[in-house]
């Protein structure tokens, strides 16, 4: 199965953008952080911020 990714931003540090995605209530299986030229770049797996998520997880 494939998902569509929203390009949130660029962390300078992958701790930053865990950080960012702790305070959102981003679940963890909807994260996708990976290394870039300037940093990480953090993204979100798109269509699920319709609290879908049994634990009440916006994302």
């Amino acid at each position: 199965m494939s998902f569509d990714w929203d390009r949130i931003g660029t962390f300078a540090t992958a701790n930053e953008a865990e950080t960012w995605c702790d305070r959102q209530n981003v679940d963890r299986r909807d994260r996708d952080i990976k290394p870039s030229g300037e940093g990480y770049e953090l993204r979100i797996r798109s269509g699920t911020n319709d609290d879908e998520r049994p634990d009440g997880a916006r994302w």
